[in-house]
């Protein structure tokens, strides 16, 4: 993702990994005082019981064909690279040819 992203927007994005254990301490504690961190915290232990299934064919119904992953990446970060910016917007570096 961070690739596709990265091409895309001409900058070079890093990735940190942060262990699952990190990530359910800190929303254990950040839910108590933040419902929507309490939310996603919920969701993705809801999403590691394996129950959740992607079924897009409702979705393809109702709104045409289904994007490939690739697709919604682009529009996602076209959508973010041409977004306001309060205050002064960073100018982005282009990788190293």
């Amino acid at each position: 993702m961070a690739d596709l992203m990265g091409d895309r927007a001409g900058t070079k994005i890093r990735v940190w990994a942060v262990p699952s254990v990190v990530a359910r301490a800190v929303g254990a504690v950040a839910g108590r005082f933040m419902p929507l961190v309490k939310d996603m915290t919920a969701m993705f232990a809801w999403f590691d019981t394996g129950r959740y299934v992607a079924d897009p064919r409702r979705q393809e119904q109702l709104f045409g064909p289904v994007p490939t992953a690739e697709d919604a990446l682009a529009r996602y970060t076209d959508e973010l690279v041409t977004a306001p910016v309060k205050g002064p917007r960073p100018v982005p570096r282009r990788p190293a040819a």
